[in-house]
């Protein structure tokens, strides 16, 4: 879309600053990147809507809408990403595993992207999908250290880049800018107003409040706020739902009857015990008393 114009001088934004928003991948917990809106008004990386399996695009050529209700929702933070560097967000949104045949290495897409894991098939090989990656044992070093340097290397000039352009920028060319974001973002409101609606399943989808990336930033700021503690409490992510003793295991918070039922026997199991400690504690009071009264008597007797 960027050579839509032929001036070069004309101002190009990417989908997100047309929108006037700061997205959050779906797919992943990272925040940097190219973005694009899906029919339902979310938003993901690019890359991860190429990279993960199940996602289409409206507009294959334009990559936009992309659709994400072709994909299986239990996908959602049913696998663990072996290269966060925040453990809190290695179950949100799709892992990706590793191509190597029985490789059982899964990924978020821009995590292995920042590693040097994806690849591409060249533009001359016909074949059904041209987007793949490997982990770190099976991707070959050389390889995978070179693509991880540009990584690196690209990030660091788009941050110095831009500071340098905002520094170089006259009024005048700040001005003509804003004007012509604010024109973009009235088309972008516009055309948000008049789409159709997008289709969604009959029923209702469960999945994991802690499987969204966008929802744990909120609650880790709410945390803050309030002065709590955000280290990260042992979690069973097992699939039982119950261990050897009868006790039900943790149930991952979801709009679902399970977690419901769960929450419900949690809350009066919590009031047992409260009980049970209470009437342990009264028995104890009485117990230390008993015992003070026969030390004075065995003290008297001596």
């Amino acid at each position: 879309m960027s050579s839509a114009s032929e001036n070069s001088t004309e101002p190009w934004f990417c989908d997100a600053c047309k929108n006037g928003v700061t997205p959050s991948c779906e797919l992943c917990p990272n925040q940097d990147g190219i973005f694009k809106e899906t029919d339902a008004g979310r938003w993901v990386h690019v890359v991860c809507a190429l990279y993960v399996p199940g996602v289409a695009f409206g507009d294959i050529d334009k990559l936009r809408p992309v659709t994400l209700t072709e994909m299986n929702y239990s996908k959602y933070g049913a696998k663990e990403c072996s290269f966060c560097e925040d453990a809190r967000f290695a179950r949100t949104g799709v892992c990706i595993s590793c191509d190597a045949g029985m490789c059982r290495s899964y990924f978020h897409v821009t995590c292995a992207q920042r590693e040097g894991l994806l690849s591409e098939a060249a533009a001359e090989e016909d074949i059904a999908d041209p987007f793949f990656a490997y982990c770190k044992q099976h991707a070959d070093r050389f390889d995978r250290k070179w693509k991880r340097k540009n990584y690196l290397a690209l990030q660091s000039y788009c941050k110095v880049s831009l500071q340098e352009r905002e520094k170089q920028l006259t009024p005048e060319a700040q001005a003509r800018i804003t004007t012509r974001l604010q024109q973009y973002r009235a088309k972008a409101e516009l055309s948000r107003n008049t789409r159709p609606q997008a289709w969604v399943p009959r029923e209702k989808l469960p999945r994991p409040l802690t499987s969204s990336a966008s929802a744990i930033r909120k609650l880790m700021r709410k945390a803050e706020l309030m002065g709590i503690s955000t280290d990260i409490f042992p979690v069973d992510t097992s699939d039982a739902s119950a261990s050897m003793d009868g006790r039900r295991k943790h149930k991952q918070p979801a709009l679902t009857a399970d977690f419901v039922n769960y929450y419900l026997e949690r809350n009066m199991r919590m009031i047992q015990i409260q009980d049970n400690i209470s009437e342990q504690k009264n028995l104890k009071d009485k117990l230390e008393s008993e015992q003070e009264k026969l030390h004075v008597e065995y003290s008297k007797d001596h």
